[in-house]
């Protein structure tokens, strides 16, 4: 009796069909077109998501403006705000930051003894404010009352570091929480010119360039500034910068001379030391100032001390500029930090600031 062959003994039931040109093609196409299927569902999606969420937003704003929800004024007023814009409708319009602020600036420049209560009562209404997750904040308007702020003053190499609140925000001006030192105030006098930052974990620093007044008379006296637009070049910045004056040593090497430490490394390879102090900290980078200039793309590892502990960290130097005390204002970004490090200067960050705006601080340096 003949033995069958074995099911595994012919593999060739396994074997890949020879690959031919038309083959290949067939598969890229299908590739193509399962890639094209799956780019047409999300987009279709997203499609569908923006549509329900622009029907939702519209329904809302009917709901608000409807006739027994909002009084006549407000609603004329917010109809001549749209016709400042390239909007037709008034709910496309408080969705657009930008858009909005703008048209609120032009009215009241355009007629600066008009009511603002009405676009107050709009602002309300809708929460056009910085406490909307929704909104863009693109200007000092959108701030509210009792909101933590910082106001940066220079005067030379001299610069005035406070953190105060605000005391109000109407829709013409806003009066700021100053503290009640006298050299503070005259700081401030002498160089109104200054910078107001307002700093939110999830939108990073905003910078706002005002001017500052003084109202009031006799001992009661405010500091008041017109409302301005965010700074672009300068605006939400991820990383804080918090004014120091820590005292600290350097070793500083220039980066073409780096590659030569294995080779030759009984060579001198021009290391730079010496004294300087750290002048301003963030969660990427730190500032230091030195009697020297140091050159470009170096690196440069600091020592100086948080709260008595030793801290340790590269900076790769990519600005520096001349200070008018002779100085020169070195700026750079950390490289290569490790984790203890790390969190030890996060941590500091996080509670001075905290520190500096509970118990309103003015800090001086220069």
């Amino acid at each position: 009796m003949e033995q069958k062959p074995h099911p595994l003994s012919d593999l060739s039931f396994f074997r890949f069909p020879e690959t031919t040109m038309e083959t290949a093609a067939s598969i890229m196409i299908l590739f193509f077109l399962l890639g094209l299927a799956v780019l047409l569902t999300v987009l279709v999606q997203r499609l569908i998501h923006e549509r329900n969420a622009l029907r939702e937003h519209r329904n809302v704003f009917s709901r608000v403006s409807g006739e027994s929800r909002m009084q006549n004024d407000v609603r004329e007023a917010l109809e001549q705000l749209v016709q400042l814009t390239r909007y037709k409708h008034g709910s496309d319009l408080i969705r657009d930051a930008e858009a909005y602020e703008r048209a609120v600036h032009t009215k009241i420049a355009a007629d600066p003894a008009a009511d603002p209560g009405a676009l107050a009562a709009i602002r309300r209404a809708f929460h056009l404010n910085v406490m909307n997750p929704d909104i863009q904040l693109v200007a000092t308007r959108q701030l509210t009352q009792d909101l933590p702020i910082r106001l940066i003053a220079k005067d030379g190499d001299e610069t005035l570091d406070i953190y105060c609140g605000l005391l109000e925000v109407n829709e013409s001006y806003f009066l700021l929480d100053v503290p009640l030192q006298e050299d503070v105030r005259a700081f401030l006098a002498k160089r109104p010119e200054t910078q107001m930052i307002f700093w939110r974990e999830d939108l990073g620093e905003t910078v706002f360039p005002i001017e500052l007044g003084i109202t009031g008379s006799g001992d009661l006296t405010f500091f008041r500034a017109e409302h301005v637009f965010r700074s672009e070049d300068a605006s939400s910045r991820s990383d804080f910068r918090l004014t120091l004056d820590f005292p600290l040593t350097y070793r500083y090497m220039e980066r073409e001379k780096l590659a030569k430490l294995k080779s030759k490394p009984d060579q001198d390879h021009g290391l730079r030391t010496g004294e300087g102090h750290l002048i301003d900290m963030s969660y990427g980078g730190a500032a230091f100032a030195t009697k020297e200039s140091l050159p470009l793309r170096g690196l440069a590892q600091l020592h100086f001390t948080i709260h008595d502990q030793p801290v340790h960290m590269m900076l790769e130097v990519i600005s520096h500029a001349h200070m008018q005390d002779g100085r020169w204002r070195h700026h750079g970004q950390f490289r290569g930090m490790s984790q203890d490090i790390k969190n030890r200067v996060y941590n500091y960050l996080s509670r001075e600031q905290a520190v500096r705006l509970r118990e309103k601080e003015a800090f001086r340096k220069g």
